[in-house]
This record gives C-alpha cells, structure tokens and sequence, in this order.
C-alpha cells in the first residue's frame, strides 16, 4: 500500500483578484503558477510549455480559435467594423472629422473616408507596433527636417554610400548624385528661408543632369540599384509642382489647418483595428496578421525607445544553429522582426533573396528590408563566405551544399571569429 501524501495548501491572493476570463501569476515555494478563472470556476497551471519550456501563462488571452478567416468573411467583418467607428465618428462631430470628410469624401459618399483607413489599416499590419507607426505619421507630417533626413536625402546617401564600394562605377556615377544632393539641398535651404516665391522660380528652373556612363561591360547589383532610386526620387520631384503654385502664408495656413485633421484620420484608423479586433475575438476567428502579431507579442515587448525580447524569445533562440530565410525579398518589418527576435542577436541569420523579384507588394512586402541590410552590413571577408550578386552562384563550403542565383547577401561577421 502506498501512502497518500499530505496535501500542502498555499495562499496565492484573493479570489476576487482574478476576474472572470482573467489570470494572476504567482511564484509557489520556487514554482510559476498561472491561476485562471473560466465560467466562474478557477483553474492553476503550471508556468511551463510542455513542448519548448517557456512560460505559457502570460501574454493575450484569447478563446480557442475555431477558425482562420477566409477572405469573404474577413471582408465581412472589416466593413461592418468600418461603418461602426465612422457611424460612431459622426455621431461625435468633432470640427476635425467634419474637416477630415470635406477633404477625403463628398457630401454623397464617405467611401474615400473608408477606403482610406482601411489601406492605412492594411498597411500597418506590415509592422511589428501598427499604432506605433500609424502615430509616427503624424510625427511626419509636422516635422521640419534637414535634406538628409528626408527620404530623398536618406535615397542620395544610401546611392552614394553603395557607390564607394566600387570605386570604378563611383568615378562615373558619383558626380550626378553630388549634384542632386546640392540643388535639392539648395531648394530646401530656400524653402526654410521662408523665401517661397524664390523657391518656386528655383524648382521651375532646376533640372536633373545626365547620369555618367558606366564602363563597358560593367554588370552589379549597385548599378541597377542607382539607376531605380534616381528614377524613383526624380519622379517624386516632378509631382512636387502640383504644389508649388501657392504663397507661403497660404502654406503655412494649409499645414496648420491639415495636422489636426491628420491626427483624426490617424486616431480612426486606431479606432477602427479596436473595432475590428473585437469582432474577430467575438467570432473565436483570427486573419493571417492576427497570426503574425500574436507571434510577436509572445517574442517581443514594446518599450518607449523600442523594443525588447522576452525571455521566451530568448530560449527559443537556443534551439537554432542557424535561421535561412529564403524569398527575403518578399518580407515585411513585422516578420523581420520575427526572424531576428528568434535569432542569437541576428548572428546566424541566412538571408537570400532577389530584390527583383519582390512581386508581393499588395502584401505588404518591404524589398527595401533587404537593401537596408546590405548598406548597413560590412562585407565578410573570412573564409567560410563568399557574396555573390545577380548572375552569379554561391555556396556556403564545408556545409550541406546550397547553392542559389543571388541579387543580395550579407551576414554579420560570426562572432568571436568563428567560421
């Protein structure tokens, strides 16, 4: 016969400090308990994830979902969230929202209003804090900067800072960067001048130079990519006429008017994810985002200047050797995020990819992830790595054989000189 042993009773707080649906994590004589409350009985776990050993009982609390959203459905529930939030605007009337349909809708139609928080929605899926970056909108837009921190400024320096890799294109291709540099450097000095109607005769005669010939024959990845962001920034040039037609003082009235209403447009796009993520708890359903962003809110915590990991990030990111991303072309900053969370500081990530093929933009894919990281990373010169642009083949020695076609490849240089 065996002996029953004694049980051991713990005070762990009040049953009124866990609410209905909620949990209170305590530590028990050296053990992690989550204590939970479900249809009014309460329920203890253990703090650990049978499968990989970190803590299961913090982060959302969601029902068990009994489904992924197919497209018609998802469509379903994002409109009906959509004609919620702005039913709910219009009932408040503030002079912002009121100004905010004036310029996006007509007296007949709010669709504009919709279609426009819905493709800001959209778009801030891409992103590991959606509200964090809807918000650095309006940060945007009322910010005074100099040329170099304006995406054109940021566009010329990247193109000068890859042409310094190879000095036989720099010769060539160099000189048009500096001079586009310094003629919009020149039109922004004038425009902080408050000299606007000098501004407007300086754009009407500013031109672009022709950019230099590269040696015959030459063939990279740096060349191509010169070419795209000078063609991309000269477009968005040209655009700025339909702009430059009004005085100064009427410009500084329109930003003036314009930021508050950016914040409201801002504040219904918030107000709309609310929405919209309640109906989806509602349903026990989740969409491919959802999916995403729960990952990351397991991996990553929000801080005010970033993030950090949490501690389950940090044990899961012992289990790998090495991470290959494939297609990295095609990512976007919320599952980079991802990547890198899961990595030993980024040190064995493997990413291959073709920025030429980026062909997932209506999904938000950000091409220009992979760019930043081939001008941020310096080149690995040890030997168990070779890089290899478009046309060319690559191999990691000494390991199973991967071969690909690469337009891009960097990697941190292992640390502590390892191979």
């Amino acid at each position: 016969m065996t002996a029953t042993q004694p049980t051991t009773r713990h005070l762990v707080g009040r049953s009124e400090d866990v609410p209905e649906g909620g949990r209170h994590v305590v530590d028990v004589a050296g053990t992690t308990i989550g204590v939970f409350r479900f249809k009014g009985r309460l329920y203890a776990y253990e703090n650990v994830c049978p499968h990989q050993g970190g803590p299961v009982c913090q982060g959302r609390l969601v029902p068990r979902v009994a489904e992924v959203l197919d497209e018609g459905k998802r469509t379903i529930l994002r409109n009906q969230a959509a004609e919620t939030v702005v039913e709910a605007k219009y009932e408040n009337a503030s002079p912002d929202f009121l100004r905010l349909c004036a310029l996006i809708s007509s007296a007949r139609d709010d669709q504009p209003l919709v279609d426009a928080v819905l493709k800001l929605y959209e778009l801030s899926q891409a992103y590991p804090f959606p509200e964090r970056w809807l918000n650095s909108l309006c940060d945007e837009f009322e910010a005074e900067r100099p040329i170099e921190e304006t995406p054109w400024g940021r566009l010329l320096d990247r193109c000068l800072g890859m042409l310094a890799e190879e000095p036989e294109l720099e010769a060539k291709y160099a000189p048009t960067f500096l001079d586009d540099r310094a003629m919009l450097s020149s039109l922004l000095e004038t425009a902080e001048g408050g000299e606007w109607d000098e501004l407007c005769r300086r754009y009407a005669a500013a031109a672009f130079g022709k950019m230099g010939t590269a040696p015959r024959g030459y063939a990279s990845y740096t060349k191509e990519a010169c070419g795209v962001i000078r063609k991309k920034y000269k477009a968005d040039f040209e655009k700025l006429g339909e702009f430059l037609t009004i005085s100064a003082e009427e410009h500084a009235a329109d930003v003036a008017a314009l930021a508050p209403v950016v914040r409201e447009l801002i504040g219904t796009v918030n107000d709309f994810a609310a929405e919209f993520a309640r109906l989806k708890l509602e349903e026990n359903s989740a969409d491919f985002s959802d999916t995403l962003h729960f990952a990351l809110k397991l991996l990553v915590r929000e801080t005010t200047d970033g993030y950090e990991r949490t501690p389950l990030a940090a044990a899961l990111s012992e289990n790998y050797a090495e991470i290959l991303v494939d297609e990295y072309q095609d990512v976007n900053k919320a599952q980079d995020m991802i990547f890198s969370a899961l990595s030993r500081d980024e040190s064995n990530l493997f990413m291959v990819g073709d920025v030429k093929q980026s062909i997932y933009r209506f999904r938000q894919a950000m091409p220009e992830i992979f760019l930043a990281r081939r001008d941020r990373y310096a080149e690995y010169e040890g030997g168990s790595y070779r890089k290899g642009h478009s046309g060319q083949e690559f191999q990691k020695p000494q390991r199973s054989d991967r071969h690909c076609q690469l337009h891009l490849l960097r990697r941190h240089e292992p640390r502590g000189g390892r191979a």
